[in-house]
């Protein structure tokens, strides 16, 4: 489906309204496939009363009131822009490890889906036409704050000149 995607954007790179259309469709089933990600990273051990604390700090989430694993949603911003996000009041304390015991695990599963859904793009060679300039920096000027280069690539399929992002960290 994502090869027929991809071969669609290429035909259609000459209508915008046609490309728009395409481009909304890749960046929903990505998205969607980022909430697949991080629904089974919170589909963890059933806990109602809290008592199996071997399992309170691991990955995937354990579920004491269900609220986190439920509360995982996509929706659409803008054409060709969707998000992944958890309005639950759980989300914040499990990605950023708060708990009142002093003890901070962070288990940041945005984070790590969002690594997972871009390594899954790129096996179907269309992750440079949507997440692969988008979450960095792109250049090494002073006060930019950036660690990474903006190189030139070619595109895997459409065999046109794309910029990717690349960092010597990497």
């Amino acid at each position: 489906m994502f090869v027929d995607i991809e071969n669609y954007l290429i035909a259609m790179e000459k209508s915008r309204a046609a490309f728009r259309y395409g481009m909304n469709a890749l960046a929903m089933l990505l998205s969607l496939k980022n909430l697949e990600y991080a629904k089974e990273k919170s589909r963890g051990f059933v806990d109602p009363t809290g008592q199996n604390t071997k399992m309170a700090w691991k990955i995937p989430v354990r579920r004491i009131s269900g609220a986190y694993f439920a509360a995982w949603k996509v929706r659409r911003l803008a054409p060709g822009v969707w998000q992944l996000y958890n309005d639950s009041r759980e989300a914040y304390y499990i990605e950023f490890g708060i708990h009142t015991s002093g003890r901070r695990v962070r288990r940041p599963i945005r984070k790590m889906t969002l690594i997972k859904t871009l390594r899954w793009a790129d096996t179907w060679r269309v992750g440079h036409r949507v997440w692969e300039g988008i979450f960095g920096p792109l250049d090494d000027r002073p006060g930019r704050g950036g660690r990474g280069r903006l190189l030139v690539q070619q595109s895997p399929q459409s065999g046109r000149v794309m910029p990717q992002l690349w960092s010597p960290r990497a």
